[in-house]
């Protein structure tokens, strides 16, 4: 394309198209020639650009419509797994609720029973017992008929 508009330059210098050139050595065919050629390649030229830079265009659009289509369905899979989640911890609290209320149940009977409480107790009366060593104290049973 260089070459042709380079050889249309060379042509075209001091010449006319509105008038034709009666000088002799030169055509008017010939220039009408390269100027059509030049013309024809700088058309091709665009329209090749053009269309390079549609499908550009395209394939970007296309690119950005499947982006969209995974971050949609992402966005769709967190909502769903955030509802699923807050579901068992519904759940999970529920059940929480209802096992210290039996349990609570069941340490009033057992103590209902014996009539003392459980508590925990240090082996050192002092305090400085680690903590990891702390047991429980054995229930007492009350004698039969007291």
């Amino acid at each position: 394309m260089e070459q042709a508009l380079a050889e249309h330059v060379a042509d075209a210098s001091g010449w006319d198209l509105e008038q034709p050139d009666d000088r002799p050595g030169r055509s008017a065919p010939g220039r009408d020639t390269a100027a059509k050629d030049a013309a024809r390649l700088i058309r091709r030229a665009c329209n090749t650009s053009a269309a390079d830079i549609q499908k550009t265009g395209e394939t970007v659009m296309q690119i950005a419509d499947a982006i969209f289509a995974e971050t949609k369905a992402l966005a769709d899979m967190l909502r769903k797994h955030g509802t699923r989640i807050s579901s068992r911890v519904e759940e999970f609290t529920a059940m929480t609720q209802q096992v210290t209320a039996r349990m609570e149940a069941v340490r009033n009977d057992v103590v209902g029973m014996t009539g003392t409480v459980a508590s925990l107790s240090q082996d050192n009366a002092g305090g400085d017992a680690d903590p990891g060593t702390w047991t429980a104290a054995a229930p007492t049973r009350r004698a039969p008929g007291r």
